[in-house]
């Protein structure tokens, strides 16, 4: 999984994420609300959800409804998820 973070065009307080291969390459899109919700799922686990919204695309058909899409992002969104945690982990300054 291919992707950067990018500013967001006319806020400094958000990041936008850029797709840079596959299906969605060039997409740019930055999440909106992210929870973990109270109830569980069939397995006992808190579901994630998220809100996304897409900045700019190459495929004028591309929706935030697209199945595919938002299972890539949710994808992106655990692998960031888990750079940061990583991130504060490894950190030496003892700040959170």
């Amino acid at each position: 999984m291919d992707y950067e973070m990018v500013p967001a065009p006319d806020t400094t307080e958000f990041w936008a994420i850029r797709i840079n291969e596959g299906d969605f390459v060039e997409t740019v899109f930055k999440f909106g609300v992210i929870k973990i919700e109270e109830e569980e799922d069939e397995n006992g686990d808190n579901v994630l959800t998220f809100d996304v919204e897409i900045i700019s695309t190459p495929d004028p058909d591309l929706t935030v409804d697209n199945k595919e899409f938002q299972e890539y992002t949710g994808k992106i969104l655990l692998d960031v998820i888990k750079e940061q945690i990583s991130y504060n982990e490894n950190r030496t300054d003892n700040s959170s």
